[in-house]
């Protein structure tokens, strides 16, 4: 292992193994984990989508290029209408 990452094994593990705070510790870093591997997954999605696009554009393939257009213009859509926080729920 590399330094850096026994440093930070060492610096966290008081934290998530003997503190009566642990739950706490481990529930945020699954949390972590989970929203890298959502955005992530997010962001190989939108990559393909582009790709899509793209291609539809560079083979004149107008069928291709609707179906791409339309999947993103309904993900903003999506995203658009999804809540955004309350300011009294926010950190600051």
């Amino acid at each position: 292992m590399s330094s850096i990452t026994q440093r930070t094994f060492r610096l966290a593990a008081p934290y998530w193994l003997n503190s009566h705070h642990r739950a706490v510790g481990w529930a945020l870093g699954l949390t972590l984990i989970a929203m890298v591997v959502l955005v992530t997954g997010l962001n190989y999605w939108l990559t393909g989508l582009q790709k899509a696009f793209f291609d539809a554009l560079e083979q004149h393939n107008g069928a291709a290029f609707r179906s791409a257009i339309t999947i993103f213009f309904v993900g903003v859509v999506v995203w658009r209408a999804a809540p955004s926080p309350s300011p009294a729920t926010s950190f600051g």
